[in-house]
């Protein structure tokens, strides 16, 4: 590290300039993501899901908090709903990684 900072930032371009010719990429690339670490064909475990999923009384985490909270408003656990196929008080639910029915990206 140098203390002067153009110093540092032309260091920081030489040694860019160097990976480029050298071919050296990490992160996405033409042909996909690339690196250590990634798994392909990732299967997610639904066997978890409560028994009454989706229903009204549905004991899943986001369903429990919207009641904690005191909400009005009901989950779509469906697939997503457009705001003109929602119900009065409806509202579309967002899995997220983490959750037991996360299919992950598509």
């Amino acid at each position: 590290m140098y203390k002067d900072r153009n110093k540092q930032k032309e260091a920081n371009r030489q040694i860019q300039a160097r990976r480029r010719q050298q071919g050296v990429t990490k992160g996405v690339t033409d042909q996909g993501v690339t690196g250590k670490g990634v798994t392909d064909n990732v299967i997610p475990i639904i066997e978890d899901l409560p028994a009454n999923f989706g229903q009204d009384d549905c004991d899943c985490r986001h369903c429990q908090n919207n009641r904690a909270k005191g909400s009005p408003h009901t989950l779509n656990h469906g697939p997503h709903k457009l705001a003109g196929a929602l119900s009065k008080g409806e509202l579309n639910r967002v899995a997220l990684p983490g959750d037991v029915d996360y299919k992950g990206a598509a």
